[in-house]
Parts: structure tokens; C-alpha cells; sequence
């Protein structure tokens, strides 16, 4: 039997007792969905059937939405460069600059912005020269003068020098070269011993003269064997307390040696530099050393 076109009534004696689907037209199984809290599950399209969406927000769901201006798409939140056809009006509220252009409402003449004061409430223009004093420290003094008067050798500029990163100070002070070529007489202090035996030493002395003392530039030593040699600075004059500077051995293949200081060293007037050379070879040796520097 063909089915009709035509409605059929439903007469129940409960309620509950037919389940009816609501389906598409079309698509018989496309079905329209229930949760469990009764509430249908509904898709909503434009007019040319482009689905309309949502984003989260909260515990909501909040509408996408899109401002189109001829064709283009505007984000409301979006910051644009002001352009000269733009009006923008800026109201600053309160004193001290309340007051626009000079004095008047309107734009200043010529481009020239007149300043005004406020003398008991009141808005009274200010005209012609304006002294501004800044009243201390640090830029109430300029380039020609340090402390009221022309820099001069009684009225030195103050400056700040830095090294390391950090200005000179008693924790970071500033190095120091001393050139004792510039100020002092090329000197060389000579001693030699003659047939020192095997395995004794010689002590060979020298006191430092000059008007201050003698920077000690390099110790050279040499003899007909192999030998040791220490280097000795006195402490002060006549202290008796050396301090050993250098230690050095020669060879067969290095007979001679050659004790550089690394930064000249200042023996003061009258105290002593001792060499202390040691005899290591076969047989008796003459031994030979020089200290070279500048005395002062």
C-alpha cells in the first residue's frame, strides 16, 4: 500500500508515550539533537549559508563579530596614525597651562605662542624678555666659568676619569707606567768572581746610589761552567731583610743567563741587590753578573 501525503493523529492515554524525531526534509538521518537537560543543539547560518560562530568567554560563549567598511574589514580595537583631516580636541583641565595660544581663544599670530602668568587667580599675559634662573646645582654653571669665575691653573675644571668601566676611585685606582728612561741615567752595576769552587757560592753585592734609587730593568749573568743564581733586593738601607726576586740555572745549551723584570723595580738609595751565584760544574769557574737599569 502507497503512503499519503496526509497528517495522522495521535491520541495517547500517558504522557510520554510517543518519542517523536525532528529530521531534515531533505536528509532523513540529519536529526536534531537533545542534551540530557532537554536543550536542542541549534546551528545558525547568513543568508548565504556560512555558518556563524562563537568564541569562549567565561563560563559564556560570546558572537564573533566583524565590522566591514566598503569591502574592508575594521578591528574596532585597532590604533591609527591621526592624519591632517582628522579633528582631535585635547583638554588639559587644570592650571598651570589652561590658557591657549595668546591669551585669547584662537591660534597666536604668525605662529608665535605668547606665555602667561597667574597673578592672583587672574591670567595676566607676559611680554617681551623672560629670565629663567634654574637656582642650583648641577647646570647653574656653564662651560667659561667653574665656580663663578673663567677656568684658570688656581680654577681647574672638574673631571672624572674612568677605568675598568668605574671612575677612579680609592678601590678602583687608576694604573700607572713608570718610564724610568724619562727621568733617569742608564746604569750597569758589574761584579765578577774569580775561580769560585765546586759547589761553593758567592755573594756578589751591589749598593744602589743615585738620589732615589735604582729601577732594576734586567740581571744578566754568565760563567766558564754551569752555575745557579739567585737574585736578592734589600728592603730599605742597610735593612739586612732581602727579598728573593728571581732564581735561574744556565746549561751547556744556554750558558748565559738573562733575568728580565717584567715591570722596573725601584731599589731605593743605599740598600743592596745581591746575586748569589753557585758554582755547579766539574771544576773551579770564574762567574760573572750585571744588573742593568736607570738610577735616578
Amino acid at each position: 500500500m502507497s503512503d499519503y501525503a496526509s497528517s495522522l493523529p495521535i491520541r495517547t492515554q500517558n504522557n510520554g508515550d510517543v518519542v517523536v524525531n525532528i529530521a531534515d526534509g531533505t536528509t532523513k538521518t540529519q536529526l536534531l539533537a537533545i542534551d540530557s537537560t532537554g536543550r536542542p543543539t541549534i546551528k545558525l547560518d547568513d543568508g548565504s549559508g556560512n555558518a556563524i560562530t562563537s568564541q569562549a568567554s567565561g563560563s559564556q560563549r560570546a558572537l564573533d563579530v566583524g565590522i566591514d567598511v566598503s569591502g574592508v574589514q575594521i578591528d574596532p580595537r585597532q590604533i591609527r596614525t591621526l592624519t591632517s583631516s582628522d579633528v582631535v580636541t585635547a583638554n588639559q583641565g587644570t592650571s598651570p597651562w589652561v590658557v591657549a595660544g595668546n591669551g585669547t581663544a584662537g591660534t597666536p599670530a604668525s605662529g608665535v605662542l605668547s606665555i602667561q602668568g597667574v597673578t592672583g587667580g587672574t591670567v595676566v599675559p607676559i611680554s617681551g624678555t623672560v629670565t629663567a634662573n634654574q637656582g642650583g646645582a648641577p647646570w647653574s654653571q656653564n662651560i667659561t666659568q667653574v665656580l663663578g669665575a673663567a677656568p684658570s691653573a688656581t680654577n681647574a675644571l672638574a673631571t672624572q676619569i674612568s677605568t675598568g668601566g668605574a671612575y677612579v676611585s680609592s678601590t678602583n685606582p687608576l694604573p700607572v707606567t713608570i718610564d724610568p728612561a724619562a727621568a733617569g741615567t742608564p746604569k750597569n752595576y758589574y761584579t765578577d768572581s774569580a775561580s769560585v769552587a765546586v759547589g761553593s757560592s758567592v755573594t756578589q753585592s751591589t749598593t744602589v746610589g743615585g738620589t732615589t734609587g735604582f729601577y732594576v730593568q734586567q740581571v744578566y749573568c754568565t760563567g766558564e761552567g754551569k752555575f745557579k743564581a739567585i737574585v736578592q733586593i734589600e728592603t730599605a738601607s742597610g735593612s739586612g731583610t732581602f727579598n728573593v726576586a728571581f732564581a735561574s740555572f744556565n746549561s751547556t745549551a744556554n750558558p748565559n743567563v738573562i733575568i728580565p723584570f717584567p715591570q722596573p723595580t725601584l731599589v731605593p738609595t743605599g740598600a743592596r741587590i745581591q746575586v748569589i751565584m753557585t758554582n755547579n760544574d766539574l771544576g773551579a769557574s770564574d762567574l760573572y753578573s750585571t744588573v742593568s737599569g736607570y738610577q735616578i
